[in-house]
């Protein structure tokens, strides 16, 4: 027989008008499997079966329960898993209680008792919060009711985003063109978000192809990423008074924003969205790319380089990285070049320009 899940209230034990409950995973038959052996005898003391999976209201009483009984024509003696479900302490017939929408949810998604997001759920989570999860779950469960494994995974990952991040007009936006997005699978409008486009120093560039793969794939992450693009930013203009292209405020720009990506979602995802960001780059810029992909892979390093240290502390770290020749930088590089931006044979390519680069550059450390 399939587990069953489903709720169960004592409602007369002890005969105190005590409501009790519990959420059971019920798996046991009634009878042997052989010539139907009778029912084992009805016992009470402390239940030692199958699991209570979540105590809905902690039990005072000891329930009774069938033992097992001896089978049947040579069948398989039944399985005691739990306490029979129509009965309570007095021999009363039990009623069946209606979950609350939060707990249901909770369970929908795979929230277990001690996780804290089911905590999140059923004590902190805004009623708009509540429901926008709620409905992205309708609507994508299959039509036997349950919730496909990616579906719950998401829901999870949404109540951590929020725990993290707080409660706000952006990160509720956010929130509601992910589940847009998943739920009608068009990105298109989800690409389009600022977070993903804000570029004042006109040095980042339109997103790739593997960028957005991983957006789709991890989109808390790339919230944390690309939000960290004004802090780098922010940092660099403190640093160098501008963010450039190949030089030294460039490299430590790169390293730095790797950095505290890196002590955001790890090394290994802060890699793999760096180097999504550097595969589509054309092969006029190799020297570009080799500087980038060098100073990126020395942000990889500051869990290990500079644990536990904040983002203000890893400005000073990688600022004197610069300073000691760590990291690489172009050079020459003719910032005079009326191309440098742009290329006047093409059009509508923003960023295709020279960047100064010229035949005799080449990548030199930064204490040069």
């Amino acid at each position: 027989m399939e587990p069953l899940s489903y709720i169960i209230s004592f409602t007369e034990a002890p005969c105190d008008g005590t409501e009790i409950a519990y959420l059971k995973d019920l798996s046991f038959t009634e009878d042997g499997d052989g010539g139907g052996g009778p029912k084992g005898p009805v016992e009470t003391g402390p239940y030692t079966g199958g699991p209570f999976i979540t105590p809905i209201v902690q039990n005072p009483s000891n329930p009774p329960y069938y033992a097992p009984g001896p089978g049947g024509g040579g069948g398989t003696p039944p399985v005691n898993e739990d306490p029979d479900p129509c009965l309570n302490a007095n021999g009363c017939a039990g009623t069946a209680l209606a979950l609350p929408d939060n707990v249901q949810l909770a369970i929908k998604i795979g929230l277990g008792v001690q996780d804290p997001e089911r905590d999140w759920l059923l004590n902190d989570a805004l009623p708009s919060q509540f429901q926008t999860i709620s409905d992205f779950v309708e609507d994508n469960q299959n039509s036997n009711g349950t919730v496909p494994v990616d579906v719950q995974e998401l829901a999870r990952n949404i109540i951590e985003f929020w725990m993290e991040n707080g409660q706000s007009e952006e990160t509720d936006s956010y929130v509601q063109e992910i589940f847009t997005a998943k739920t009608s699978n068009d990105y298109t409008a989800f690409f389009q978000l600022d977070i993903f486009n804000n570029d004042p120093y006109n040095i980042w560039r339109s997103l790739t192809e593997s960028e957005k793969d991983l957006i789709i794939d991890f989109p808390m992450q790339a919230y944390e990423i690309f939000r960290n693009r004004d802090i780098a930013e922010n940092a660099t203009a403190l640093k160098f008074g501008n963010n450039g292209l190949n030089d030294k405020s460039d490299a430590f720009r790169h390293a730095y924003y790797n950095a505290i990506n890196t002590m955001d979602v790890g090394s290994f995802m802060s890699k793999q969205f760096s180097d999504a960001h550097e595969n589509e780059v054309p092969m006029r810029y190799t020297l570009e790319k080799q500087m980038d992909l060098f100073n990126n892979s020395i942000g990889h390093d500051a869990s290990i380089s500079y644990t536990n240290h904040t983002d203000t502390e890893l400005i000073e770290d990688y600022y004197q990285e610069v300073l000691n020749g760590d990291l690489k930088y172009l050079n020459p590089i003719n910032y005079n070049d009326p191309n440098f931006w742009d290329d006047p044979n093409t059009t509508f390519v923003p960023n295709d320009g020279t960047h100064g680069i010229m035949d005799n550059t080449s990548l030199i450390p930064t204490d040069l």
